[in-house]
């Protein structure tokens, strides 16, 4: 619920806002860094823009969390949607699982 307010309230509310986009800059940077790491050992593919690509699944996890525990649109356990989720993600970077195994 908590989660579901602060969404709602930061669409208003500037600082809450700002404070929001300061969370999503430093989360899609840490991000960005961890596919270009990726990129670099072959593991993730190079024609991305890892800045595009955070943004990306920043947006995707978000969202998706709101679904699932805020709003409990989707029926599923937690280790399920972290599996479902974790495989959206490789296959958006064209990570090949099977080899990384």
């Amino acid at each position: 619920k908590t989660m579901g307010l602060i969404e709602q309230v930061s669409r208003y509310d500037e600082p809450v806002q700002a404070l929001m986009l300061t969370r999503h800059r430093r989360y899609a940077s840490q991000v960005a860094e961890s596919i270009r790491g990726m990129q670099r050992r072959k593991l993730a593919d190079k024609s991305l823009d890892a800045d595009v690509a955070a943004a990306a699944i920043d947006a995707l996890t978000a969202r998706f969390a709101e679904l699932v525990f805020v709003q409990h649109a989707l029926d599923i356990e937690f280790d399920e949607a972290v599996d479902q989720i974790t495989k959206i993600v490789a296959n958006m970077l064209g990570v090949d699982r099977k080899a990384s195994k």
